[in-house]
């Protein structure tokens, strides 16, 4: 329990750990607790040392990494991020076919154009993060922190995001080009920030989806599904079914013809028939269409004349 209380409290001393003990029920003296110290091995895990850091910093803490997609044409395009540690948001994003530290240094302006960047900016021992994009991320500001060899776990947060883009995108598609992964990509940003929930956030959004309220009623609860990535996955959400803003309209569907019937006491009044002219049996179509065509006649060659006639006797009264 000693050797436990150690490891995991590096900075814990005899009195100390002789107090936990005592409240966990142990009698033992403080000079066998100082003792047994000396026998303990001082040094901890790095690994629980590093998770340790990164818990306390992720606020203040961003990185970058690359990662490359093939094309349809065997081409190799190289995908480049910038992601907090926060809430896993991605702060920027762009897909280039030649990238150098210039190309690199221009992302990381735009990532925080008019942001404070953020503390510390961690990223591995890639080539194309050299000396320039060094004194670039010196310059804004923040700490840049390199991993260490060949240890990809080190920056685990970008590298989920990178398992999670291929196992939810990008190996279910064939990119022809560099705009198609763009478009492709921002949609997939819009999915993961708004939808998709994440274990390491207890199963939350990086953008912070609210819990919906179920519809009690069973009549007007329903889940509807809305396409994600062009169907790849889907959000579900409570809708509520169909109303009509009439409370006592009935639509009626009868032999592949659509005729709407609306009962509602707010017209009984008005006598508003909602059935078109053209619709019924045959014989009363007959009979509204010719109706239909009479009252156009009528009013194209009628009410021209009487404005004539009238007009025209004007003038006579005007003259005698």
């Amino acid at each position: 329990m000693i050797f436990r209380m150690v490891s995991e409290n590096p900075t814990w001393g005899a009195p100390r750990i002789h107090g936990e003990l005592l409240k966990l029920g142990f009698e033992v003296s403080e000079r066998s607790v100082s003792r047994w110290i000396r026998r303990a091995p001082r040094d901890p895990d790095s690994l629980k040392r590093w998770l340790t850091f990164l818990r306390n910093h992720r606020e203040a803490i961003a990185a970058m990494d690359f990662f490359t997609v093939p094309t349809l044409t065997f081409g190799v395009l190289y995908c480049f991020f910038v992601i907090g540690h926060e809430r896993w948001k991605i702060l920027h994003f762009n897909v280039t076919r030649n990238p150098h530290a210039l190309w690199v240094v221009q992302q990381l302006r735009e990532a925080w154009a008019y942001q404070q960047p953020h503390r510390f900016l961690l990223f591995d021992r890639d080539a194309k993060f050299g000396a320039e994009v060094v004194s670039a991320v010196r310059d804004m500001e923040s700490e840049p922190t390199r991993t260490a060899f060949r240890s990809p776990w080190q920056n685990g947060v970008a590298e989920r995001w990178v398992g999670s883009c291929r196992r939810d995108l990008l190996d279910h598609v064939i990119i022809l080009n560099e705009r198609h992964l763009k478009r492709l990509i921002s949609s997939y940003l819009f999915y993961y920030h708004e939808d998709r929930t994440h274990l390491g956030l207890a199963k939350d959004t990086p953008a912070g989806r609210p819990t919906e309220i179920p519809i009690r009623s069973a009549r007007e609860r329903k889940i509807q599904s809305f396409p994600r990535l062009g169907g790849l996955h889907h959000r579900m959400r409570w809708q509520r079914r169909f109303k009509s803003c009439f409370s006592e309209s009935q639509i009626f569907l009868k032999s592949g013809q659509a005729q709407s019937t609306i009962s509602a006491s707010i017209f009984a009044d008005r006598r508003i028939s909602m059935q078109s002219p053209t619709e019924g049996p045959p014989s009363r179509r007959k009979k509204s269409i010719l109706l239909m065509w009479c009252t156009t006649i009528w009013r194209t060659t009628t009410f021209p004349v009487c404005r004539l006639a009238s007009r025209m006797a004007s003038r006579r009264s005007s003259l005698t």
